[in-house]
Formats: structure tokens, sequence, C-alpha cells
């Protein structure tokens, strides 16, 4: 689905036909075997724009075990590198907070959801504060202790959660006059150690060969 959806976007981004792209997918070899989707699908490559001799489009053989044996030892080889940092993720019960995965392009923004149902082992039917709702994998949602009500907690994102932000100071209390008069006694001194921690400048001045003249603004 991956590559699918890469080649799609990669020919509307150049402007190409989509269908060409495809076609040329079909006749590439998949990697790890002999043969590619057409050769497996009708024991021959399929024309293309690119140019190639007759004898390369003629049928071969039915090597169908052999294509599944080759395609068994590549789905093995997948299967054992995908388990070793795989994990399952822990479900999600009715009413649960969760943020889902934007699926536009260029879109950074998890919409703030609530779960609605479970449908399958990992689908979820999620309902947003707009009412809508939406059907979505356990992998594009993540539970976050927000409050249910949008108008209580910021639309914050998962990898800043509404703990993670600062806590609002408490109620301030009236100064009283004696630190008032500290207060005013010490600014004078803190803005001439702010002026004397400034950056030096450096001395700027015209080049020897305009010494005769007069340089005006």
């Amino acid at each position: 689905m991956k590559t699918a959806k890469n080649l799609l976007r990669k020919a509307l981004s150049a402007r190409t036909d989509p269908y060409i792209a495809i076609l040329d997918y079909r006749n590439t070899p998949t990697q790890g075997m002999e043969s590619s989707p057409a050769q497996r699908l009708m024991n021959r490559r399929t024309r293309t724009l690119l140019p190639t001799t007759k004898t390369l489009l003629q049928p071969r053989a039915p090597q169908s075990e052999r294509d599944v044996q080759q395609l068994n030892r590549r789905q093995f080889q997948q299967c054992k590198y995908y388990n070793q940092h795989a994990r399952d993720l822990p479900p999600l019960k009715e009413g649960d907070v969760v943020r889902m995965k934007p699926f536009h392009l260029g879109s950074k923004e998890w919409k703030k959801g609530m779960i609605a149902s479970k449908l399958d082992e990992r689908s979820y039917m999620v309902e947003i504060p707009d009412g809508d709702t939406y059907r979505r994998n356990r992998y594009h949602l993540r539970r976050t202790k927000e409050n249910s009500d949008p108008k209580e907690t910021p639309d914050t994102t998962p990898n800043g959660s509404p703990e993670d932000q600062p806590t609002p100071a408490g109620p301030t209390q009236p100064a009283s006059p004696a630190s008032t008069a500290k207060t005013t006694a010490v600014t004078p001194k803190a803005t001439i150690a702010s002026k004397i921690a400034a950056r030096p400048q450096r001395i700027r001045r015209p080049p020897q060969y305009l010494k005769d003249y007069v340089l005006t603004d």
C-alpha cells in the first residue's frame, strides 16, 4: 500500500500518467525474487514505453512452485525482522480520550476524540467534538489523559500532553511597600549592570582614500 501511494503521489507531482507508473512497477522484478508481478500473473512481461526486444515479451514456462517458494521465503524474512521490535498496543475502552493521526499530507494536527465503540480487535469508532465519527486502526490512535471537554483542555499533540504543559501560577499577593521600595532601589543597579555586560562595538573608521571627502548622511 505504501509503494502504491508513493507511486500515485510522485506521478501527480510530476504531472505524468499514474497508470504508466503502475505498469512500470508491475514489470519490475520483486526484491528477492526472479520474477515481476506481471510475470507471476500472466507468465510474461507486458509492453511498456521502454524499448524492448520481442524475445523478452515471449511467454515463459509456468514456475508457480518456484515463485511460491521465493515469495514465502521473502515473507518469512520480513516477518522475522518486523517481529523483533513489534509490540502489541494496549486495548482501548469506550470513553477513552485519544488523538487521531492526521491522514492529510502536510497536516500535523492530531485531532482529539473519544472512543465510541470497538468494532474489531484493532478497529475503533472515534467521535470528535464536532459530532463526526471516524473508523481508525489502533495504530493510528494515541491515548491521552486529557479531559473529554475540548473547552477545558488545550489542543495538543501526543508529543506534548497537557501534563507536560507548565501549570498556571497561583494567585498573586499584593506587594508590600517595603518590597516596592527595595525593588525601586535595585532597579538602577540592574540597569547599570546590563549596560556594562553589553557586547562591545568595534570602532568604525572610513578608509584613508576618503579622508579628503566630507561624508554626509
